[in-house]
């Protein structure tokens, strides 16, 4: 398997399965308890924690109970597949032995373990055919150990697989070598073994026993340990590219390997593959790892994503003997002749499909210039037809502008009212403007007091302006002036129930006494009341008592009692 493919990972449902079960498991046995408030903000803060910190030069701790699972959540069902796409592309380059040995170094809660297992399961299919497995992982830390058991116990149940595998866990270098055949192949795997770890941890368990070299990063010391011990003939490496070069010397340095480390782009398209399992949006978020809503995006992918491999290189190295080299060279030769005779018949069946090709598009190129002739004459007829129809519009209107002479009396219904004022449509398509101050001769607070959107009006053209489109309209002017009626009304000393409309500079109230008429009370002729305990739209009972026919204002007096 050459190219990886997370959609097509063996088992991937049942991997989810195992890794919600596995997590369920594992949080039971260190006590979380998802309905406590401080074992929610742990958990979050832990998950918070493990991205923040790999970036650092201290490292996670990984003896944290709560940042082991906070691994389980971000990061382990993502090294099961890049171990399982790791183990596929070893294969591919190196023929699957009768005895093979792992030792695998570094965090990973057994996730080479899972990818090896499903390797095989690609490769060769039939359980019966696997070779001899010996597997020993340099765990850092006991809950890392205990984490990686709870999720191996729930793979081995969902997922019903035979596994003959030897395996061994190990927290420091006091394991010993088995005898194996000389044919046995020996592979040594670290998979993201440069990022920075806690040195108050016993994560380096070979540095304990070769010791601490100067100006080796640990990490470096603990690879170039197990090289040491293991002598393997291959293995398989992965780092971020800032920690690109202190892996090469610590892989390169060892004096077993024949030539340089071979670089692998480990795919990636950027976003992760999508989850097929509720557990990374439903159940992790039910025992409390969710990360608070100010923190970066970054660290909240993992509530989305189930698989997204870093930035990095996979390092894959072997040692292959010299038949095994002659007869890849063999094999290599036979395989270009092959590919030279496909490039042939290739070459042949691209030069005929190019010929049909190039003929059907030069026919529907053809069948194009007619549609596009077609279209064009039907849009410029409609062109002319839209330009005819603007011209007569536009004639109608400037005949209905022409039709509107200043003083002219017309019919309208109101479409619109605004605070300063209501439009009113007095022909078709021609609206004018009425101005709060035109809609009556009394005073007017409100234009809604005076007219409403459907009413009908008489109105009176104040001016036109046909080239602006402008009409300027009174409701006023076309009613009857009040004073001309005053005459034949005998107004004088006679009495009204009126309605306090405004005062004025706190000396004079302006009343309504109706018939579209207004009058005013001095503050002195109100009697026994203040002018402060009057406001707009108290009635009162009041007296005329001069009509100022000049200046057009009624005089009004307040009335002790409320008879006419």
């Amino acid at each position: 398997m050459l190219d990886f493919d997370p959609n097509e990972l063996p088992v991937q449902r049942e991997l989810d399965d195992a890794h919600e079960r596995g997590f369920r498991r594992f949080l039971s046995m260190i006590g979380h308890k998802s309905q406590i408030q401080s074992h929610r903000d742990r958990a979050s803060r832990a998950l918070i924690d493990l991205r923040t910190r790999l970036n650092e030069d201290t490292g996670p701790d990984y003896g944290d109970p709560y940042i082991a699972a906070a691994y389980l959540v971000r990061y382990h069902l993502s090294h099961c597949a890049l171990a399982y796409w790791s183990f596929n592309r070893l294969f591919c380059c190196v023929d699957i032995p009768k005895v093979l040995y792992l030792c695998d170094v570094g965090a990973g809660t057994y996730a080479s373990r899972v990818g090896l297992e499903l390797a095989l399961v690609k490769q060769i299919g039939d359980y019966r055919k696997f070779p001899e497995v010996y597997f020993d992982a340099i765990e850092p830390s006991d809950v890392m150990a205990m984490a990686g058991e709870c999720f191996w116990e729930a793979f081995s149940e969902v997922c019903n697989l035979n596994l003959y595998f030897s395996f061994r866990i190990h927290r420091e270098c006091s394991f010993t070598m088995e005898n194996f055949p000389a044919e046995a192949m020996r592979v040594v795997s670290a998979f993201h073994l440069s990022l920075p770890y806690n040195s108050d941890l016993s994560i380096l368990p070979f540095m304990y026993r070769y010791g601490k070299s100067k100006g080796i990063s640990p990490s470096q010391q603990s690879l170039r340990s197990a090289l040491n011990l293991v002598k393997p003939n291959a293995g398989i490496f992965t780092c971020h590219t800032n920690k690109q070069s202190s892996l090469r010397d610590a892989v390169d340095g060892f004096s077993h390997w024949d030539g340089k480390a071979k670089s692998y782009s480990i795919p990636n398209n950027g976003n992760g593959v999508d989850s097929r399992s509720r557990f990374y949006t439903d159940c992790a978020e039910t025992f409390g790892f969710t990360v608070p809503e100010e923190e970066h995006s970054p660290v909240r992918t993992w509530s989305r994503h189930r698989f997204s491999p870093p930035q990095g290189i996979l390092l894959l190295h072997t040692a292959p003997s010299q038949e095994e080299l002659l007869r890849r060279e063999q094999e290599r030769v036979a395989v270009k002749e092959r590919r030279r005779e496909r490039e042939r018949q290739n070459r042949f069946e691209a030069e005929k499909r190019a010929r049909r090709q190039q003929a059907e598009r030069e026919e529907r190129e053809r069948q194009q210039r007619i549609e596009a002739e077609r279209l064009e004459a039907q849009r410029t007829e409609a062109k002319h037809r839209r330009q005819e129809e603007v011209r007569k519009r536009q004639e109608a209107l400037a005949r209905l502008w022409d039709s509107l002479c200043v003083g002219q009396s017309l019919e309208g219904v109101v479409v619109g009212v605004t605070g300063f004022g209501a439009f009113v449509r007095v022909v078709e398509s021609i609206d004018g403007l009425v101005h709060i101050s035109e809609l009556s001769n009394g005073w007017v607070n409100q234009v809604t007091d005076i007219v409403s959107v459907g009413q009908s009006v008489k109105v009176r053209v104040l001016s036109v302006n046909a080239e602006k489109g402008r009409l300027s309209l009174s409701i006023k002017a076309a009613l009857a002036d009040p004073w001309e009626e005053i005459k034949s009304i005998s107004l004088l000393n006679s009495r009204r129930i009126g309605k306090v409309q405004r005062i004025e500079d706190n000396k004079r109230l302006v009343v309504d006494i109706g018939d579209n008429l207004q009058g005013r009370i001095h503050i002195s002729q109100l009697g026994n009341w203040e002018i402060g305990s009057f406001h707009p739209g108290d009635e009162l009972l009041v007296e005329v008592l001069r009509i100022d026919h000049v200046n057009r204002l009624i005089w009004l007096r307040a009335a002790e009692q409320w008879s006419a």
